[in-house]
């Protein structure tokens, strides 16, 4: 429908999901290449193995076959360019080895053979993800046989527990599903992100009784959190931790400082 290759519509969905998770409007994902041009490479033994970075554009206004039609289009221009190392690329930009991975996501289509045999013996085909993730990788394995077809999702145990590694592949299987499925002309903001299991979940706590809330700021229900928890965690960002009691104390006294200089609620003040 898509009138594109297998391998541009995985970048594509990757794309929508990274935004959808995200909201960035425009992707990097990075894709394994064979890094060899025409037929008489290809007969060549040896490992030429590269990696190359795509750039998608993605906005909730989309629609499916625009997202797959931008990664068709980056995908034809990146493999033009396949045999420039990404050990050169990374180099040509001036990046060190602490500066990262040009591509968090890296997504990796294996065609399979569906009918492997030794002989008589058919053979059952169980394939190992044997190299190191910066991040995140999704490897899709696919044949003739759709039955046959397989996902993976592989993270870097440093940045990602199994409970989120789980999350994230079931999300991604139920987005993959939809961009598959869906009308060419569905809008990316129409689809799905959450999981089966977070949707039923969201669904328990949407049929629970409702609590009518009282009429109050959101500096008096700051308060009111304030004289229940005041050691209890309210800010998180990096190393830094601050409890409800500090900010409440910096506000309070930012307040005494203002009404001091004569500055009252509603007053224009250039800081």
């Amino acid at each position: 429908r898509h009138a594109s290759s297998v391998t541009a519509v995985l970048v594509a969905a990757t794309a929508i999901y990274l935004h959808r998770m995200t909201g960035a409007g425009e992707l990097l994902i990075g894709l394994p290449v064979h890094a060899r041009m025409g037929p008489r490479m290809r007969s060549i033994v040896g490992m030429a193995v590269n990696a190359i970075t795509l750039r998608v554009p993605v906005d909730s206004q989309d629609s499916l076959a625009d997202v797959v039609a931008r990664a068709t289009r980056s995908l034809r221009e990146a493999l033009r360019h396949q045999q420039y190392r990404y050990e050169d690329v990374r180099r040509d930009l001036g990046l060190g080895l602490r500066d990262g991975e040009l591509a968090g996501m890296i997504v990796n289509y294996t065609p399979r053979d569906d009918d492997i045999r030794f002989g008589m013996a058919p053979v059952s085909e169980n394939p190992l993800g044997n190299w190191w993730v910066e991040d995140f990788q999704i490897v899709f394995y696919g044949g003739k046989d759709p039955r046959g077809a397989r996902l993976d999702a592989i993270c870097n145990p440093l940045n990602y527990d199994r409970e989120e590694l789980d999350l994230h592949l079931h999300r991604f299987i139920g987005l993959l599903t939809q961009v598959t499925l869906e009308p060419p002309e569905t809008a990316v903001g129409s689809l799905g992100g959450l999981s089966a299991l977070e949707r039923r979940q969201i669904d328990v706590w949407s049929s629970g009784p409702s609590t009518p809330l009282a009429a109050a700021s959101v500096a008096d229900l700051f308060e009111s959190q304030v004289a229940l928890t005041p050691t209890a965690l309210a800010v998180v960002h990096g190393v830094k931790r601050l409890t409800y009691a500090a900010p409440d104390r910096a506000a309070n006294t930012l307040a005494v400082d203002l009404v001091g200089c004569g500055i009252g609620f509603g007053d224009r003040v250039a800081i």
